[in-house]
Order: structure tokens, then sequence, then C-alpha cells
């Protein structure tokens, strides 16, 4: 089963790669492309190490850890 959700998620981002690049190819749009690579590649890679049952950081302990410092600017403790 585990193979087969692989797989899937394989294909869907494949799916998803072959509507997209062609228009932000055409439109040579460098930018959008390069953030929607990486975009799409960080969400296969989170959704690979998810299937695998591999630990998953929280996003919310990063956005913390980049705002509590500015947060103690304005509003010390």
């Amino acid at each position: 089963m585990v193979y087969f959700n692989l797989l899937l998620i394989i294909v869907i981002g494949s799916v998803i790669t072959l509507l997209e690049l062609p228009g932000l190819l055409q439109q040579e749009k460098r930018g959008e492309l390069i953030a929607f690579c990486c975009f799409l590649l960080i969400g296969i890679a989170l959704s690979v190490a998810i299937t695998l049952k591999l630990p998953v950081p929280n996003p919310t302990n990063g956005i913390e850890f980049v705002f509590r410092p500015v947060t103690r600017l304005f509003y010390p403790e």
C-alpha cells in the first residue's frame, strides 16, 4: 500500500507539472517557474516523508522561531 501511495504522489506531481509547465515556459516567466518548481518539490518531498511516516517538522515552530525575537522588540516582557 505504501508503494501505491508513493506512486500516486509521483503521478499527481507529474500531472501538475505537465499542466502548468508549458504555460510558464511560453510566457517566459522565469521567477514564477522557479517558485513553482521549488514549491512543487517541497510539497512532493513532504508528502513522501509523511507517507513513509518520517518525522516532519511543524511549520508553526519555524514561524515562531523567526517572529519571536521581532515580537520581543516591540513588546518586551
